[in-house]
């Protein structure tokens, strides 16, 4: 599992349609059926998408999105973080402005 099929899941979590979750995600929507049924294989073949999609926001499914989101949250955070940080390391000095 990897931060991307977390983010595609929730997708099309979100929007219930796996065209429009297509587009918010910047896939054909036959590839991201590809990686949503791989991350259903890796997850031991339950259908989890079905369990998201159906339920709502108060049983097992929503839970599941809501995790999601929080683990992409925290990895975003710690990406820019990371991203400020070596920017800091790694960016000579600046004097002045150049045109």
């Amino acid at each position: 599992m990897n931060i991307e099929q977390l983010k595609y899941m929730l997708a099309v979590a979100k929007h219930q349609n796996f065209t429009e979750a297509s587009y918010e995600v910047s896939l054909s929507q036959s590839s991201l059926s590809k990686q949503i049924r791989n991350l259903e294989k890796e997850l031991g073949g339950i259908d989890y998408l079905t369990v998201i999609v159906e339920c709502t926001t108060d049983c097992c499914g929503g839970r599941v999105a809501q995790f999601c989101g929080r683990i992409i949250g925290e990895f975003e955070s710690i990406a820019i973080d990371y991203a400020r940080i070596y920017c800091v390391r790694t960016r000579p000095p600046q004097i002045g402005n150049l045109l």
